[in-house]
């Protein structure tokens, strides 16, 4: 028996040809596809490596070492008498996964947060128990069966659609990314995949501070009062993550002169490898404190260490919870159901309704770009004045401060009043006490 391994002559619409094996035994000839593809015109017949010009020849290399290692085999097998070829025919057919998703995940989603890569790692885990599969989930063991399957099995489960949804959409971003790394050669895999929900949820295109300060009137506890002051701060750090609410961090006072004029304070957060820095005045810390109180008061026996010791003024949240994702989602996932029911959105909508904002504004690219943390800013006076007064526009057009006299007021009515007191309160046992 002999194995070749060739590059198929057809070419698809992306320009590029199976290589596949050619298994021959006398007068019988069988062609078997693997996972690799390439661009023919850079190649003869016989393929060695791929060349440095593609741009996944790492990732390719190691899937055709692959091939070449599982073509010994199956020759040593028949040879051996151990497979006959039939046998050598399905282990060539089985195809080739350089590494499981969770692998895959693991060391080619980098550039997000771990929380987020555990989400995706989860999403796969819950795929592979609704399958009833064994052994590590392939990318290959994304398909269309499999997903009409996985969906099916989590209707009956009794799972709602937008969860449902929520778990497919994470899929499509693992194939999507598996097909720009050469991994897959298909992903029009999720056709009518999707769930129709019942969504009530509020337009994005026209949600409106009217429409969050109804909002605020409609909270009755004190876990609503906190979504809704999450949501705020989330639009004053000009729609900071959840997850970057925990790691922001203060400016130190020699670097300010880099970032703003006037007495003012600064935190900055990375987004997506952009340092994005926000002017903290007098309204924006009596929300953080606020926060520190009410969170306080909801987690002082459960949890009381999430919370940032009450002398650190800017922030809100203990910076080691960061490193625990179980606390982190508990967390989170509380206030966004919060903030669903009564305000009929996520947290990402308060990056959009920053963006509106300043989108009204008439300003310069530079300005704009250093407001969004897409340009490092510079020592030049008159480029911080101008985006010192954006900013100040966009803050009295979003009309924080009468948001907040209104959460204060509503503070009130729930008999919350004790957690309005703003004074440094270095020791929590300070404010237990006003508050028992």
């Amino acid at each position: 028996m002999r194995i070749k391994i060739k590059i198929s002559n057809y070419v698809d619409q992306n320009q590029l040809s199976n290589v596949y094996y050619e298994l021959s035994i006398k007068n019988y000839i069988k062609k078997i596809k693997s996972s690799l593809y390439v661009n023919k015109k850079n190649y003869s017949s016989k393929i060695i490596s791929i060349i440095k010009d593609d741009n996944t020849h790492i990732t390719k290399n190691i899937i055709l070492k692959k091939l070449f290692e599982s073509k010994s085999k199956t020759i040593k097998n028949y040879k051996s008498g151990q497979w006959n070829i039939q046998e050598c025919e399905k282990y060539l057919k089985i195809g080739l996964e350089l590494y499981s998703v969770k692998k895959y995940i693991d060391e080619s989603f980098n550039h997000l947060s771990i929380f987020t890569k555990k989400d995706y790692i989860n999403t796969v885990n819950v795929y592979k128990k609704h399958l009833d599969f064994k052994e590590d989930i392939n990318i290959r063991d994304f398909n269309y069966e499999n997903l009409l399957k996985f969906k099916q099995n989590l209707l009956y489960s009794g799972l709602k659609a937008s969860s449902i949804n929520s778990y497919i959409k994470k899929i499509k971003v693992i194939v999507n990314k598996a097909y720009k790394d050469g991994r897959i050669i298909k992903r029009d895999i999720f056709e009518n995949i999707m769930l129709k929900e019942n969504n009530h949820s509020i337009n994005k295109n026209i949600l409106s501070l009217k429409n969050i300060e109804t909002a605020i009137n409609k909270t009755t506890n004190i876990y609503e009062l906190q979504s809704i002051l999450f949501f705020l701060i989330s639009i004053i750090f000009k729609g900071i993550r959840p997850i970057d609410l925990i790691k922001y961090r203060k400016i130190d006072k020699t670097q300010q002169n880099n970032h703003g004029i006037g007495n003012y304070n600064y935190i900055a957060y990375n987004y997506f490898n952009k340092e994005v820095v926000v002017r903290i005045d007098d309204t924006t810390k009596k929300i953080i404190k606020l926060l520190k109180n009410l969170i306080y008061i909801t987690h002082q026996k459960k949890d009381k260490l999430i919370v940032s010791s009450f002398n650190k003024q800017y922030e809100i949240f203990n910076p080691n919870i960061a490193l625990e994702v179980s606390r982190h989602k508990n967390l989170w996932n509380i206030y966004q159901r919060n903030l669903k029911k009564i305000l009929g959105c996520n947290f990402r909508m308060a990056k959009r309704i920053y963006k509106n904002e300043l989108d009204k504004i008439e300003i310069s690219k530079k300005t704009r770009d250093i407001i969004l943390g897409n340009s490092s800013i510079i020592k030049n006076k008159e480029l911080i004045q101008k985006v010192f007064s954006a900013e100040n526009i966009i803050l009295e057009n979003l009309q924080i401060n009468n948001l907040f006299a209104i959460i204060e007021n509503k503070i009130k009515i729930l008999g919350l009043e004790n957690s309005l007191d703003y004074s440094n309160i270095s020791k929590p046992i300070g404010l237990i006490r006003k508050i028992t």
